[in-house]
């Protein structure tokens, strides 16, 4: 009979790097459930459609919050992406809508590029706009390029992109309009309006700060370009000036009275809401 063996015991040093291989193994299996977590929970549309109706049902306060814990479990689903950027976009916060549709990548940069535009920070749109250009070129990736450069003051760029727009979709909306601004641009429109219309937003805030002899109505479209901006302080600059040609005109008024109610920090409401609602109490009634 051949005598018994008995296998040698663990030395002391073996066993701590057992102890490491299983640590390892353990971190690299829960590394792989997250990483695939996302993949699994975007699958389901139903169960994502729900929690985003649950989501719109709670207090404003919780819902970005809610929203932005989901973008993340989701892994940046462009379905809950749309929606915390809507979330930003109704609050006029242009840049934070921006930021998520760029983070989530894919056809989600063109509306990215359209926030940052809105916010009026033509080089990041435009930077944007031309990352979205780079794997396959469209019309509208194009035309926000355009729209960029020529609020940005580059007249041969943006015209250039607005033609290599056209030549590829000449009918979606983008591209008609930077048509249509690469034309004002060229015949050199300074009427603020119609500058605003085209989607040079800049263009029409450099008419009407240049003037010498602006009207209470263009100082009251500058506000409205800085409000929808998100740039509240210049927004009521421009609604102290319009006020100043247009005294008792009720629209100025009510809306220095309704932006000092919704940011009531702002600096000159301490003294010019005051004034605005003690004026309408004076006006004739509708």
């Amino acid at each position: 009979m051949q005598p018994l063996k008995i296998s040698k015991p663990l030395s002391k040093n073996s066993r701590p790097k057992r102890k490491l291989l299983w640590t390892g193994i353990v971190l690299a299996v829960l590394l792989l459930i997250i990483f695939i977590a996302p993949f699994f929970i975007r699958s389901d549309r139903k169960l994502i459609s729900d929690t985003l109706t649950s989501i719109s049902h709670q207090d404003v306060e919780q819902q970005e919050v809610s929203l932005k814990r989901l973008v993340t479990v989701t892994g940046g689903d462009g379905q809950v992406s749309r929606a915390l950027a809507t979330y930003y976009i109704k609050r006029d916060l242009h840049v934070s809508a921006a930021q998520v549709y760029e983070q989530a990548r894919g056809p989600l940069l063109i509306e990215a590029a359209q926030q940052y535009a809105l916010s009026l920070d033509y080089t990041k749109a435009g930077k944007v706009a031309q990352r979205a250009t780079q794997n396959k070129p469209t019309g509208e990736s194009l035309a926000w390029q355009g729209i960029a450069f020529l609020n940005l003051g580059n007249k041969e760029k943006g015209c250039e992109k607005s033609r290599e727009a056209q030549s590829k979709d000449a009918s979606a909306f983008v591209v008609r309009q930077v048509v249509e601004a690469c034309k004002l641009v060229e015949k050199g429109e300074t009427n603020p309006w119609v500058l605003q219309d085209a989607m040079l937003s800049q263009l029409a805030i450099g008419s009407i700060e240049r003037s010498t002899a602006a009207s209470g109505g263009e100082y009251m479209l500058l506000a409205h370009i800085y409000a929808q901006a998100g740039q509240n302080e210049k927004s009521i600059e421009g609604l102290k000036k319009a006020v100043e040609r247009m005294p008792y005109e009720r629209p100025v008024l009510q809306a220095i009275i309704d932006l000092c109610t919704l940011h009531p920090s702002l600096q000159q409401c301490s003294s010019l809401k005051p004034t605005a609602e003690n004026t309408v109490k004076l006006l004739p009634p509708r």
